[in-house]
């Protein structure tokens, strides 16, 4: 993943700053939105027509119905790489906003991604992006960049579609060694526009492999995972992993099947989340397990909260822990803004000790 984050250094690297900073207030701040829950839903359906059937990790977040978020919004505004600002300008200039660059986007990967730390060459990985920005509209962008020194690109022509391969450009080739490991395959990003309205983002040496899934599909819209089921695709973020067949092994996780994960917003009249978390294990003793050892931590809860108790306290009470069925546990958190606002300063306060 590392590869895919870090080339190339300026274009691509604003647009995927743009989605970690709008993925941070998740969390740790929330409140009421104005969501079209039907349309959000919809959107999830469009996006996972085009991930391929044998991913076994699933994210999908909700940026432009959370953008109003006071934490993302702060954060923003805080911002002030140069590059950022550049990149701002350019939307300004034709009529974009950050939030409309990427309105919702399901990040995906392979069991071996996970499993495999540093095997990063040939796993598939990928974003797939709902988009305001007009294909010729990055083209302009990414010429300009180019003239400028920031980014070098080329295009390649897979299905009939432009595929823009971007790496550093020679004056940033120096910062390598900072992002890749010694020996390792220089990897290019690789961004193609699948619809008029949806953007796949990956590494250059993958985007063939998975053009081709989509293409004959091979995706989740017709194969879908199966605890997809336990996700609201309306919510603000949700997520589903699937061990696949010959998965996790000699991990700490050996014992979990699948997990499946949702945050949204619980009450229509005033901010309020739920978060939900469901884990199937591989067996019912392993599932009768992990609930027992739960249950014990959430006893224990208060007294990670050194300083303020009461917070800890709070929080445990709002955790239910429930057998869902023999090898099922959910986990379900629900609070109100008042105390996510109040855990928000008592991690920051612990951060600057």
């Amino acid at each position: 993943m590392n590869n895919l984050l870090v080339s190339p250094k300026k274009s691509l690297n604003v647009i995927i700053l743009s989605i970690v900073t709008l993925t941070l207030g998740f969390g740790v701040e929330f409140s009421v939105a104005d969501v079209n829950d039907s349309v959000s839903e919809q959107i999830s359906q469009e996006l996972l027509s085009y991930v391929p059937a044998d991913m076994s990790l699933i994210m999908s977040i909700d940026v432009y119905n959370s953008y109003h978020l006071p934490f993302i919004a702060n954060a923003i505004e805080e911002i002030e790489s140069e590059e950022f600002q550049k990149f701002q300008s350019r939307l300004s200039d034709s009529d974009l906003e950050l939030k409309n660059v990427v309105r919702k986007f399901v990040f995906f990967m392979q069991d071996t991604a996970i499993t495999v730390p540093g095997n990063t060459q040939n796993n598939l990985m990928g974003i797939v992006v709902r988009t305001d920005m007009a294909e010729d509209v990055l083209r302009d962008m990414l010429e300009a960049e180019a003239k400028e020194g920031g980014v070098d690109y080329t295009t390649q022509s897979i299905a009939e579609r432009d595929v823009y391969i971007l790496s550093e450009s020679e004056r940033d080739a120096g910062s390598g060694p900072a992002v890749r490991s010694r020996g390792a395959e220089k990897n290019d990003a690789a961004v193609v526009y699948l619809s008029s309205d949806t953007v796949l983002i990956s590494q250059s040496n993958v985007i063939q492999n998975l053009m081709d899934k989509i293409d004959s599909g091979y995706t989740l819209a017709h194969t879908p995972l199966k605890r997809l089921e336990k996700v609201d695709m309306d919510a603000y973020l949700w997520a589903v992993y699937e061990v696949s067949q010959g998965g996790v092994q000699n991990l700490p996780m050996e014992d979990i099947e699948g997990a499946a994960l949702s945050l949204k917003n619980h009450d229509e009249e005033k901010p309020k989340f739920l978060l939900q978390l469901f884990i199937e294990s591989t067996t019912a003793e392993s599932s009768q397990a992990l609930f027992m050892q739960s249950r014990m931590i959430k006893g224990l809860l208060p007294m990670f909260f050194e300083g303020n108790p009461q917070l800890g306290a709070q929080i445990a009470e709002a955790i239910t822990i429930e057998q869902s069925d023999r090898k099922e546990v959910l986990f379900s958190w629900q609070h109100d803004i008042s105390v996510v606002e109040e855990l928000q300063s008592f991690i920051e306060e612990l951060n600057m000790q």
